[in-house]
């Protein structure tokens, strides 16, 4: 379900603690009813953003154990209205703009590279194979919403039927995006959870989740997918959603 999101491209605001209680709390670990709580916030805290900007990171460890990493600028306005630029990887310089609704509901892509001399621009279907990444995802599963609510469709199910497991890990500060916190989220084999381990990083100050890493079925890491120097309800016009 987050295998290889291109696209992702992704808070104790509203927690039962303050938040300065709440790291009072840390060496007294918060129950899972506690933590759970910072997740039933999620939409209600992503709902008073309105737009943002952020650089966003992938990192993935291929199969020779090789890591790769991708950056990319990454615009997004409600109600779906997406700009991503590669500033890092081999994509570096591609431009990707995607409005619902807008230039007859087409991906709009600007070609990075010595490409861009032949091809400067080509429109896709958003649902086509071309438009879609290694694993699938299209442009309309990108940004923090779409990651927001695969995060809770997995938790709120496990929760329910008593599977869930949440740990606080720790509080760091990271390049210009405030607090955040991971927190981990386990799952138990066998029982048709897509993934069993999940660290799951949160804005303290937005409640929303920002990043996530994943790990595979010998708990060894193997992809971490995030969003820093997030900036939001900035203004963002639509001109700033045209190539």
């Amino acid at each position: 379900m987050l295998r290889n999101p291109s696209f992702f491209p992704l808070i104790f605001f509203g927690f039962v603690f303050s938040s300065t209680t709440l790291l009072a709390e840390v060496a007294s670990q918060p129950g899972v009813d506690e933590l759970y709580a910072v997740f039933e916030k999620f939409r209600s805290s992503y709902d008073t953003v309105q737009d943002y900007s952020a650089r966003f990171h992938k990192e993935e460890r291929s199969e020779s154990g090789k890591w790769q990493k991708e950056v990319l600028d990454f615009r997004f306005k409600k109600p779906f209205g997406v700009r991503i630029k590669w500033v890092h990887g081999p994509k570096k310089g591609r431009e990707v703009v995607f409005v619902e609704g807008k230039n007859n509901n087409k991906i709009i892509v600007k070609m990075g590279g010595l490409i861009s001399i032949l091809i400067p621009k080509i429109s896709l279907d958003p649902n086509s194979n071309l438009a879609k990444d290694e694993a699938g995802h299209t442009i309309r599963e990108a940004g923090i919403g779409y990651l927001m609510e695969e995060i809770l469709k997995v938790t709120e199910k496990a929760y329910a039927k008593g599977d869930l497991t949440l740990k606080l890990l720790e509080k760091k500060n990271s390049s210009g995006s405030g607090n955040i916190l991971k927190i981990e989220r386990r799952l138990p084999h066998g029982k048709g959870y897509a993934t069993d381990r999940l660290v799951i990083y949160v804005d303290e100050d937005l409640g929303i989740p920002v990043g996530v890493e994943r790990y595979d079925s010998n708990d060894k890491l193997f992809g971490k997918y995030y969003y820093q120097e997030l900036k939001t309800n900035l203004g963002l016009k639509d001109e700033e959603f045209k190539l």
